[in-house]
């Protein structure tokens, strides 16, 4: 099926980087996943490595990776998430992502690449329906989604090599709502309005990667992609779900509104149907939050 395509996926030990990895491989890809730390997955070149600073110390330079490997597709799915201070967000997510590009631009069997962001860039969406379109104007509101928003820019101005950016939803296992409310047996609600937030299964998103993968190959023209279900998912019926899957009884504590916080987020996906013939099969809330107890 993948004729010998090189991929390389950065951030291939983190749990979107390593579930793509697999899939990706077991359909056929040569993948090679680039990673601080080595890994044993069968069918992944594991490379020890990190593109996240000019002058590494870990055993394979950036460019000497590339040189190396001669991927035709990277996909950069590397970057600090949370838990750490603005300038690191800063340093890797921005000036780690420039410095990658940089070095894909300069690597002559590249011929595309696809970014990892974040639906975070938009900030608070501008319709009151809480629905964001990839061409709506973009307020990010925290470290994480400035550093990511940054570096799309760096995609965006440049016009040597074809992309595709991946503004990349909620997703079940990894998000925090769901595994604080999983771990801590209860869930803070605030203000009047009940939240809302788009959720993307991870198959769904491995399928997503791949058909991307296809674009970029057959040389179409760079997008941004929504990456969601395109479904609202309420906070209430999510604890309400999380109860049945686990047996727990969840504590609900009910809140003063919260000053800022984006109430309602959900993706307008028609644009990955059309371009690229990808619709989500897993879109029912059972499935998201089976998939998170399992895989949190």
């Amino acid at each position: 099926m993948a004729n010998g395509i090189k991929i390389l996926v950065t951030g291939a030990s983190g749990f979107v980087g390593s579930r793509l990895s697999l899939y990706l491989s077991s359909i056929g890809y040569d993948v090679y996943g680039l990673s601080r730390q080595g890994q044993g997955d069968e069918g992944v070149n594991w490379i020890v490595g990190d593109f996240g600073h000019r002058r590494s110390q870990t055993s394979v330079k950036p460019a000497v990776a590339l040189a190396q490997v001669e991927p035709s597709i990277i996909i950069h799915c590397a970057g600090v998430v949370r838990d750490s201070d603005d300038s690191d967000f800063d340093k890797v997510n921005y000036e780690g992502s420039k410095r990658l590009l940089e070095l894909a631009q300069a690597t002559p069997s590249v011929l595309g690449f696809i970014n990892a962001s974040s639906i975070g860039v938009y900030g608070k969406p501008q319709s009151d329906d809480g629905v964001v379109r990839e061409d709506d104007e973009c307020h990010p509101q925290n470290a994480y989604a400035i550093s990511k928003y940054k570096f799309e820019g760096e995609l965006f101005s440049q016009k040597s090599l074809p992309y595709i950016n991946l503004r990349i939803a909620n997703i079940p296992g990894a998000d925090a709502f769901i595994n604080y409310v999983i771990d801590n047996k209860r869930a803070s609600f605030y203000g009047d309005d009940w939240y809302v937030r788009d959720y993307i299964h991870p198959d769904d998103l491995n399928d997503l990667f791949a058909k991307s993968i296809g674009y970029l190959i057959k040389g179409e023209d760079s997008l941004t992609i929504n990456a969601g279900a395109g479904i609202a998912y309420h906070f209430d019926d999510i604890v309400d779900e999380i109860e049945r899957a686990t047996g727990d009884k969840i504590e609900r504590h009910f809140e003063p509104e919260k000053q800022g916080d984006i109430v309602k987020i959900i993706c307008e996906i028609r644009r990955a149907k059309d371009a690229l013939n990808w619709s989500p099969n897993y879109i029912r809330l059972q499935e998201i939050i089976d998939y998170a107890v399992r895989n949190k």
